[in-house]
């Protein structure tokens, strides 16, 4: 009975109620466990509750949910029925235990559909310190800032083919690959890993850098249309040194025929001894 149909039995006021059951010792209800027995609800038994809250682990808050009371009168009910409560850390811990993702269903959401730690921390209401361990334990590799740069412009990975495709038919090196992607050299070089692509030795990247983009044959020609079309024509070796053979202007730095140089040197010591 509630105190005020007790003082309508017993023609008192509601205040008298209360007063006789402050006297009594008698542990007055909470607002909640009021409105519970108002919607005639069922207060759980204390072997109800220690089912909910130790073998179902369920929360003071999911019990709360299920009897339409508050989380507090939940903890005066465990601590009425001598359950024992959890710490702060065991209530962390476990939460964390249920909301954490599979594997697989962690490397879907960061790897596939390409999620920041911070998003996906949103999503199962968790921190995004929680995130990075768990990508850790995963073994999944988390992304250099670059990386994550490039998913926020909108920018997408290369697939493990096209960078095969660029780094060993074409020959691009992981400096021009990562150029092009606006990513970082140690992010080209993660990718190639990644895609089981052997990267070249210190020495195959020199030479390769080293050896000219045209033939000998292509860089005379490109000469000689130079020579024919200008006015004032620069002698082979500069413009071996300086001239790009398709635009036929003035590139900075090293020109691109400039590993042509001692070749052609060579090829023209060598007709003139035959």
């Amino acid at each position: 009975m509630s105190a005020k149909e007790i003082g309508e039995r017993y023609n008192v006021n509601n205040g008298t109620i209360l007063r006789w059951l402050n006297q009594a010792g008698i542990e007055k209800r909470t607002m909640s466990e009021v409105m519970l027995n108002r919607n005639n609800g069922n207060r759980p038994s204390d072997y109800e509750l220690k089912d909910l809250y130790e073998d179902q682990e369920r929360s003071t808050l999911e019990i709360a949910g299920i009897y339409n009371v508050t989380p507090r009168s939940i903890i005066l009910w465990l601590d009425n029925a001598g359950i024992s409560r959890r710490t702060h850390s065991e209530s962390m811990s476990l939460h964390l235990r249920k909301v954490r993702p599979s594997e697989d269903r962690l490397r879907e959401l960061y790897e596939d559909q390409g999620m920041s730690a911070k998003k996906i921390a949103r999503k199962f209401k968790v921190s995004e310190y929680s995130i990075s361990k768990w990508l850790d334990e995963a073994g999944i590799q988390k992304r250099t800032l670059a990386e994550a740069r490039l998913l926020l412009s909108g920018g997408t990975r290369p697939s493990n083919e096209e960078l095969k495709i660029m780094y060993v038919d074409e020959e691009m090196s992981a400096n021009q690959i990562a150029k092009k992607y606006g990513v970082s050299f140690n992010s080209i070089s993660k990718w190639l890993d990644e895609a089981e692509i052997q990267k070249r030795t210190l020495a195959e990247a020199l030479k390769l850098r080293n050896r000219p983009r045209y033939t000998l044959e292509e860089a005379t020609e490109a000469y000689l249309i130079y020579s024919n079309s200008n006015n004032e024509p620069v002698d082979m070796q500069t413009f071996f040194r300086s001239y790009d053979p398709e635009t036929l202007e003035v590139t900075e730095g090293s020109g691109p025929l400039r590993a042509h140089l001692r070749e052609f040197n060579r090829e023209k010591i060598e007709g003139e001894v035959q």
